[in-house]
């Protein structure tokens, strides 16, 4: 059994997450996660609503999987396009961008303010030095889920070995 089953029931149940329809509607919890996927993530766990207007990522056509969610959490301001200004949205997304899309969305989502955090994200996990790409991310959510009582709500907790 993965560790991570009951999280992905839980999010199958909530209308989150769903299989590949392509493949049985099978949930493949070892494949790589897309951008593209965590914006339809996203999009539906905290409500985003539909918004196509506006410009478009260069690299999201109309006809792509996630146009729709990718657009509207364009417009929602939760993402924006790397540099060059693209989406990149079959590029796999890696932890620490992950913690920024749900960083984002909970943002948009609650009329609470999350604070950012201001502790030593060093001390916890030695692997996300300060200079992290997603520092601020991680260091808030990973705050968050320590206010938290109970513990099934927390985001993230990092792994036993730090």
């Amino acid at each position: 059994t993965n560790i991570f089953c009951p999280y992905a029931e839980y999010l199958y149940h909530q209308g989150v997450l769903s299989g590949d329809k392509n493949d049985g509607y099978k949930f493949k919890s070892d494949d790589k996660l897309t951008r593209g996927q965590l914006a339809k993530i996203i999009k539906t766990a905290f409500q985003i609503p539909t918004n196509i207007s506006g410009d478009d990522f260069p690299d999201v056509t109309k006809s792509h999987t996630f146009y729709t969610e990718i657009k509207s959490l364009k417009n929602a301001n939760i993402v924006n396009g790397n540099s060059k200004g693209l989406f990149e949205p079959d590029s796999s997304v890696n932890r620490g961008a992950i913690m920024k899309f749900v960083l984002n969305g909970a943002r948009y989502k609650t009329s609470t303010k999350i604070p950012s955090s201001n502790f030593d994200l060093t001390k916890v996990f030695p692997d996300v030095p300060s200079d992290h790409t997603f520092y601020n991310e991680i260091r808030t959510i990973y705050a968050f889920s320590q206010s938290v009582t109970n513990k099934d709500l927390q985001i993230i907790s990092g792994y036993s070995d730090g």
